[in-house]
């Protein structure tokens, strides 16, 4: 894949050169620093993460950009450390992004993007790279009818833990059809893995949907169906995804409520036969949309449960945001997680956060979560978090 890349970047770059000429760069930098103090769970930390963007307009329709990303962490015991999924030496900067992108290839309404970029399909259940990147050809295309349709070849990203000796043995491919239609807009996904590491192939195939009704409610829903072979197993999963918010203007400010609920399948994985565990080794579960603690420390509550993952897991969400000014913006969230198999409870979270936006260069966060442990975990843990955002 690696010289299939080379091959098409320098056929982009031959179609091009007789246009290049610098019409603009973007410089960017954005600084995040996090006081984790939490109990009776994992350790407290510190880190910062910092980023920056460099990003240049060749001429009309054509745009490089490559983004680099630190991470220094203390309160740590090692200088190799995997916090919010991602698995990084301490302060060693990493490529993010490094991608260039083509509209309108040959003339044709196609639209290419190769190297390093981000991604994220099937409401993040088959695809999202959690601000890590995924080495990708992609190429979108309009089609008749209005039809948008995606393309694309990707590989994993080192910061997920893959060694430089598996990254050639794993690849993934997949195919998203969407149309808008009298304010929905349906999905279909295609997305297929190949790992030759262990001989395990998994196919994907879902169907998404989302919309409005008025101004004050967007709603969503899906469902993924998993299957596949490899390693003595069939590879059996269900994935889906039920959801909405309502938004109003309240004596408080405007006030949004979101509901959601998700089911993904799982089970003790046996040596052999029908393996039910869903997961898409390219997912990722966000912490802050899906419980602060719990989320990110699912492998400490309960053995054998992957971290932000949908796996063996039944989550309902009720959330509430206001904001009392267009700067300010307050909220509760409230988590319950259930276990696929065994039925049963895991526990809840609460999760109060306020995020001030100073300027557009300046934020503030501060969150608090408190997990309560259910029949199938062991203990509970509080989490506390001070986040401050600068943006150059």
């Amino acid at each position: 894949m690696k010289r299939t890349i080379l091959f098409l970047f320098v056929l982009s770059i031959l179609h091009i050169s007789s246009r290049v000429g610098l019409a603009g760069v973007r410089v960017g930098e954005e600084v995040r620093v996090r006081l984790v103090p939490v109990s009776n769970g994992d350790e407290s930390y510190v880190y910062q993460r910092t980023r920056l963007l460099m990003e240049g307009v060749l001429a009309e329709g054509v745009t490089i950009g490559i983004r680099l990303q630190s991470r220094g962490f203390w309160g740590v015991d090692t200088t190799t450390v995997t916090i919010e999924g991602l698995t990084r030496k301490n302060m060693l900067p990493w490529i993010e992004n490094a991608y260039l992108k083509v509209d309108e290839f040959f003339g044709l309404p196609l639209y290419l993007a190769l190297g390093r970029q981000p991604l994220r399909y099937g409401d993040g259940l088959l695809i999202d790279d959690n601000a890590s990147g995924y080495d990708a050809i992609k190429l979108s295309a309009i089609l008749p009818w209005q039809i948008d349709c995606d393309l694309m070849m990707l590989k994993p990203a080192e910061s997920a833990g893959v060694s430089p000796d598996n990254w050639k043995e794993k690849n993934a491919y997949g195919l998203f059809i969407k149309r808008k239609w009298k304010g929905i807009t349906p999905q279909i996904s295609g997305f297929w893995q190949r790992d030759r590491t262990i001989g395990v192939d998994k196919n994907f195939l879902g169907f998404h949907v989302g919309g409005k009704v008025g101004k004050e409610v967007d709603y969503r829903g899906g469902i993924i169906i998993q299957s596949g072979k490899g390693g003595g197993r069939d590879y059996n999963g269900l994935a889906y995804i039920l959801g909405g918010t309502f938004q109003a203007e309240t004596r408080f400010g405007k006030g949004l409520v979101t509901c959601e609920y998700l089911v993904g399948s799982g089970e003790v994985a046996p040596i052999t036969g029908k393996d039910e565990n869903f997961l898409s080794d390219y997912a990722h579960l966000s912490e802050e949309e899906y419980g602060e603690y719990y989320i990110e420390n699912r492998s400490a509550v309960r053995l054998g449960d992957p971290d932000f993952a949908f796996t063996n897991l039944k989550l309902f969400k009720l959330g509430l945001s206001v904001f009392p000014i267009s700067e300010l913006k307050t909220g509760l969230n409230y988590f319950i997680y259930n276990s696929h198999t065994p039925k049963g409870s895991i526990g809840d979270e609460v999760d109060i956060y306020v995020k001030y936006y100073y300027s557009a260069n300046l934020s503030f966060r501060l969150v608090y979560g408190i997990f309560m442990a259910g029949k199938l975990a062991d203990d509970g843990a509080d989490k506390v978090m001070g986040e401050v955002m600068v943006k150059f």
